[in-house]
């Protein structure tokens, strides 16, 4: 006995509490003490406190029956109100794990057990209700408890049609719970535990100890299973299992043997039991005895939900993986599914409503009042220019390493370009391409374009002359505009091409106004990587365009004074909003000298010395300036940083919070949204749950559907489909795929409204923030870039010596597979003929090929197979050839970092090893940490073979140079001396293997 201290408070209710929660928290020793504890708190000379802790393996729910019996009994004849003690079983526990072992060797439960391992062999994936705590990556056992009380009329249904079915409420509980385990995870195979006593023998009615055994319910259900199938699948499963309930779980999980995780139940994640709420008291003579159970602050499962007294349902859950809202939303729907199925015996699973309509409300509407008539504005692109030439006209517009031109200057060379284009019959709804690398002449391009009426269409210079081609023809173009470069010749296409030099006609011709575009106008066209094979052309408006760089300037604060960097690619749309972004809003875009947009060392030269103050940055890229010891000094001009196209991690976003003192925009959205539709907004000390794609912008609106186009609850994943004012109008000559991807809106009740299939998956979490999961398809995100794999594997298939193709990703590289009966065909080959049809962001830079690709039974490509296939880079390019002084050794093993390959040779080439530009920004700036060196990113694309870079820095180490400089033209130089170097290397590898 021990007397309690009242604390100071006076409160023996809290007193009690604190010390009871010290002993059932302290965990148990079963090697060195007894599973049961007993205290006796005196709190006065008339009240005490009895305090019995028992561990799990020592009672199960009939044993706290006969516990009290047994103490009840025992008080009455201590205190003489009974004649007799109450006596002890004939048998223990003990007795009973003996006789247990002794069946199981005899061969007694074999048929049991070959019952379990022929209904879990194979053994199935383990199906869990979607993690959604706030600390998801601890696991801990700390137990979370909800309450849902089921309806008066689900209760009376369930007892009702349990009757008619001569089964129980619980079985059919139990068939609810697997159906909203279906339509939360699309699982169609789900396995729930259930406990059972095996109290069967008459000898051990008497006997402490728990005889429970866990069964594991395997019910398949999928969306056309109706409610009476359901329930017979759960009772024939039930009775079945009840029938086999001797073999000890564990025996049943050795034989099985499913892949087992440290802190997870096998088979299964959900327990389901049937509980009582009013279990037996003590009866203590001349007194006054309440029980005060407290509830375990651990739990054993993820997740635990009692059916309790056929009324109520009670959860007990891991906090570590489950939000409390999260378990309660589960048990409404739980009940909903209930009353439903009950009351509708033949609907089918899929069409039983989960969603309340206060959560409806709350996911379509509430989620998405994103309405912001600020943004909404009647006039285009170019009026939105013209309004700073009239207030500012002298202010700064377009600047570049060489060149600049103010607001005033812009408008009217545009303005003379506009009229040239004109007098050619291009205006509204025409098409004009845009041929040409960053410089003064790219604005006036895009603005000339507009002010005609027409929309322009990014055409990349790196792009190869059949791709360009081929998408003039997609587009019908009007008419090319060029600017320096090789000359452009469409003579198949008979399709203008003019160059914007200092002779062009344009520069003569008079200023003409500008044509007063309607909203839904186009404003430009971006072709992307499409599924077909073929790319496809998004036909974006003012309205979405305007909309985005208007509420974008409005949330930055971005305006006069502001230094946007446009150093994205034109067809990429981020590099639209990079130079419109500041053009519309009074601001400055500063252009880096082509072929260094990827050099992290000089775009933070050039931030520095411009005093950019915004710029948008995919993750890939985010990184390697992270990692220059001169970032924090040379961003201190900005102002607010944009990231998207990629996934961004927490570690890197808290790298940036730590190393830049401004706040973080984290966007997401494809080319049909325009640019982005969802924002997050992260700042240094600002408590996060990892990192989202935040909610919808102003004017935009995003919904999570099923399969079924109907919302899906906080916590489950869908498809993620946009709605607003920033849906493209579809696809450029291509009813069909616009008809598959921009489909009528179900979800809003907007009349005449349309929502775009994205593909991506993703999921709201309970404060309404969007988590991305990843693609629904095979299309994947390189870089920044969605590519279609099917289109490049489409090029690959038209090669002669090609049956089939394979493309997909490792990592942020591109891979290939090749089926070819032609054993002389290499990937160097395969590479060449990609580069003559695709853009080089589309050429993966490894491969291998085989005799077959593995399939499946039906005949289609195995894609898990193929990713458990080796690529031996280095030995499918050029003979091996080991480092043969300090330098060579130096940059081999640099390399081998950064491009993740176990064996380099000096003759491997960078980019045929699986680099980039971003990696080789990464060596770039490990030459200078490790080695001092401050070389250019378009001196490492001079020298990309091990042996050439070490030559090269072994000559500038000892104050030898390059005669070839590599400013303005020399991306290019390099990039064609790194072919000749690439085009040698295959000719002496064919001639060694043909000597050999």
């Amino acid at each position: 006995m021990v007397d309690i201290d009242v604390d100071a408070s006076g409160r023996l209710e809290d007193a009690v509490h604190t010390r009871t929660r010290e002993i059932v928290d302290r965990p148990f020793d079963l090697a060195l003490e007894n599973p049961v504890r007993a205290e006796l708190l005196r709190a006065s000379a008339h009240t005490h406190f009895l305090i019995l802790v028992l561990h799990h393996v020592a009672a199960d729910e009939i044993t706290w029956d006969l516990l009290f019996a047994d103490l009840s009994g025992q008080y009455a004849f201590e205190t003489g109100q009974s004649g007799s003690a109450p006596t002890a079983p004939d048998l223990e526990y003990a007795d009973y794990a003996v006789w247990e072992q002794q069946r199981l060797r005899r061969g007694d439960l074999d048929g049991q057990l070959q019952y379990w391992v022929d209904r879990f062999t194979p053994a199935p994936a383990i199906v869990g209700f979607p993690v959604t705590a706030q600390s998801s990556g601890q696991r801990g056992t700390t137990s979370g408890r909800c309450r849902h009380a089921l309806p008066d009329a689900a209760v009376a249904g369930l007892r009702d049609l349990a009757e008619e079915h001569k089964t129980t409420p619980f079985t059919i509980a139990l068939a609810g719970l697997a159906a909203v385990l279906h339509r939360y995870t699309e699982a169609t195979d789900v396995v729930i535990g259930i406990p059972a006593l095996i109290r069967d023998a008459s000898e051990i009615e008497g006997v402490w100890g728990n005889f429970t055994n866990t069964l594991a319910m395997r019910l398949n259900v999928d969306g056309e299973t109706t409610s009476m199938d359901l329930l017979g699948r759960a009772r024939t499963a039930f009775f079945e299992a009840c029938d086999n309930r001797d073999i000890p779980f564990e025996t049943i999980i050795e034989r099985v043997a499913p892949q087992r995780t440290t802190g997870r139940s096998p088979l299964f994640e959900v327990m389901f039991a049937a509980t009582r709420s009013v279990t037996s008291q003590l009866q203590l003579a001349g007194t006054t005895a309440t029980d005060l159970r407290l509830r375990n602050a651990t739990s054993m499962f993820d997740l635990a939900i009692d059916l309790v007294d056929g009324q109520v349902l009670a959860a007990s859950f891991r906090t570590g993986k489950y939000a409390p809202e999260f378990i309660q939303q589960v048990l409404e729907h739980l009940a909903s599914v209930l009353a439903h199925g009950v009351s509708n015996p033949g609907q089918c699973v899929r069409d039983f409503p989960l969603l309340t309509e206060r959560q409806h409300q709350r996911i379509v509407h509430d989620w998405n009042a994103t309405d912001d008539t600020r943004h909404l504005v009647s006039a285009p692109l170019h009026k939105l220019f013209e309004r700073h030439v009239r207030q500012n006209p002298d202010a700064l517009a377009v600047v570049t390493e060489d060149a600049h031109l103010s607001y005033g200057q812009l408008d009217e060379h545009a303005g003379r370009l506009a009229s040239l284009l004109r007098s050619l019959d291009i205006g509204y709804d025409s098409l004009v391409g845009i041929n040409m690398e960053r410089s003064t002449n790219l604005a006036v391009a895009l603005l000339a374009v507009l002010k005609t009426g027409a929309a322009f269409v990014p055409l990349e210079p790196a792009w190869p002359p059949s791709r360009i081609a081929e998408v003039c023809a997609s587009a019908r173009l009007a008419a090319v505009l060029t600017h320096g470069g090789p000359a452009l010749r469409l003579p198949s296409l008979e399709i203008p091409v003019l160059s914007l030099d200092e002779n062009h006609p344009s520069a003569r011709a008079a200023r003409a106004p500008s044509f007063g575009s309607q909203m839904s106008d186009l404003a430009y066209v971006v072709f992307t990587s499409g599924s077909t094979g073929a790319p496809k052309g998004v036909m974006v408006t003012h309205a979405g365009i305007c909309n985005r760089l208007l509420w974008q300037a409005d949330v930055l604060g971005f305006g006069a004074g502001d230094v946007a960097l446009h150093k994205s690619s034109l067809g990429f749309d981020m590099g639209i909003n990079e130079i419109l972004l500041p053009l519309v809003s009074g601001g400055r875009v500063v252009l880096p000298k082509p072929g260094a947009e990827s050099d992290p060392a000089y775009l933070l030269d050039l931030i520095g010395r411009t005093g950019v103050t915004f710029i948008d940055l995919v993750p890939s890229l985010l990184d390697p300036m992270l990692d220059r010891p001169e970032f924090a000094d040379a961003t201190r001009s900005l102002a607010s940083v944009w990231t998207g196209g990629e996934v961004l991690t927490p570690e890197l976003l808290e790298r940036f919070l730590s190393a830049c003192a401004v706040p973080m925009y984290h966007g997401y959205g494809p080319t049909e949204a325009t640019v982005a539709c969802t924002y997050e907004i992260y700042r240094s000390g600002s408590r996060r749950r990892g990192v989202t794609i935040g909610s919808p912008i102003g004017n935009s609106q995003v919904f999570i559907l099923d399969t079924l186009l109907r919302p899906v609850p906080p916590g489950v994943a869908g498809e993620l489909y946009i709605g607003g004012v920033q849906l493209a109008r579809g696809y450029v000559e291509d009813p069909v795929r616009t008809a598959e991807r921009f489909v009528a809106d179900p979800v809003s009740g907007t009349p005449g409204a349309r929502i775009y299939r994205t593909g991506d998956q993703a999921r709201f979490l309970p404060d309404g923030t969007i988590e991305f999961l990843g693609r629904v398809d095979n299309q994947l995100k390189i870089r920044g870039r969605r590519i279609a794999p099917e289109e490049i594997e489409n090029a690959l298939t038209s090669h002669p010596c090609v049956r089939r193709a394979v493309v997909m990703a490792q990592g942020d590289r591109l891979v290939g597979y090749c089926a070819s009966d032609d054993p002389a065909l290499t990937w160097l080959q395969l590479r060449d003929w990609l580069r003559t049809r695709l853009p080089e962001h589309l050429v993966p830079p490894t491969g291998t090929i085989l005799d077959t690709l593995p399939e499946l039974a039906s005949g289609k490509i195995d894609r898990a197979a193929i990713q458990r296939i080796p690529i031996e880079v280095s030995a499918a390019i050029v003979p091996y050839l080991e480092p043969r002084y300090a330098m060579e050794r130096v940059l081999v093993d640099l390399w081998r970092v950064v491009l993740k390959v176990p064996r380099i040779g000096v003759d491997d080439n960078f980019f045929d090893m699986g680099g980039h530009s971003l990696l080789l920004a990464r060596v770039q700036a490990k030459l200078s940490e490790q080695l001092g060196f401050s070389v250019s990113l378009l001196d490492l694309y001079a020298h990309p073979t091990v042996a050439e870079l070490a030559t090269y820095l072994n000559a500038a180490r000892d104050g030898g140079t390059e005669s070839e400089s590599m400013d303005g033209g020399g991306l290019v130089a390099a990039r064609t001396r790194a072919e000749r170097g690439r085009d040698a290397r295959a000719q002496r590898l064919s001639q060694q293997r043909q000597r050999r």
